[in-house]
């Protein structure tokens, strides 16, 4: 005797295969893409620390697609709207003044602005440091340098940013900022003291050979750290280094 399913069962499991046929996928749902506006204000300085036109400085969020750029008004301020949340490297730039960088800023996007403040520019220095030596004696205990420099611009102070390095090639990227010393030059020479102190924050102990680069700078000396790297660049130095001058710390 043959035995056949009951009809019920039969019913069910074709209704189940036919359900799950005509099923369809469903879509992933779209994620609204969020912007907002970016704002700041850029000031801008002579080599003195005065203050000078801030109208017509190039603000450009570089890493934006596609890239996008503003320039500043009378007041210095600048302006981008609608730009995607996320992190962006600013760019800021005017002839005669030093390229300044934002690195990794971040953009949440929305009504609210992302607002940067105040970014300072500079002139580029025009004092040229052509030679350091050590004169003698300590002073006080602190190492007496002699500086020859020249400046292009009469009516600027003179100041230079002096960089020391246990490298016997430092620069102002691979050496560390020491200090930036105020120079009155008697004709083309002067003379600056180096403290043991600042020396021992650089990290040079007493009697350990220094490497030190001086480069002409502005006053206000503006500066931004490449989060990539951790180094610190000074924009507005004086692109010529004078002769390395190789020392013991006293």
């Amino acid at each position: 005797m043959k035995i056949f399913p009951k009809l019920p069962a039969l019913l069910a499991g074709a209704a189940l295969l036919f359900s799950t046929g005509c099923q369809k996928e469903t879509p992933a749902p779209t994620i609204p893409v969020v912007t907002g506006p970016i704002s700041g204000y850029v000031l801008a300085d002579d080599e003195n620390g005065a203050p000078i036109d801030r109208s017509g400085i190039t603000v450009s969020v570089d890493n934006a697609t596609p890239k996008i750029s503003a320039t500043t008004d009378a007041s210095g301020k600048y302006a981008f709207d609608n730009v995607p949340a996320g992190t962006y490297n600013l760019t800021f730039a005017k002839a005669g003044l030093g390229t300044f960088r934002r690195l990794s800023v971040a953009h949440l996007g929305g009504p609210d602005p992302t607002f940067l403040g105040n970014t300072t520019l500079s002139q580029l220095s025009g004092t040229v440091v052509s030679g350091l030596s050590v004169t003698g004696p300590a002073n006080n205990g602190n190492l007496v340098v002699q500086v020859t420099a020249t400046n292009v611009n009469s009516a600027a102070a003179q100041r230079v940013a002096v960089f020391v390095s246990s490298s016997t090639n430092p620069t102002a990227t691979t050496g560390t900022l020491l200090g930036t010393y105020a120079v009155i030059i008697s004709g083309t020479t002067s003379t600056i003291s180096l403290r043991p102190a600042d020396l021992r924050g650089a990290g040079f102990a007493a009697g350990a050979q220094v490497y030190a680069v001086a480069y002409g700078a502005p006053a206000t000396n503006p500066s931004y750290v490449d989060p990539g790297t951790g180094r610190t660049t000074y924009p507005d130095l004086n692109p010529t280094a004078s002769p390395t001058l190789s020392f013991l710390a006293p």
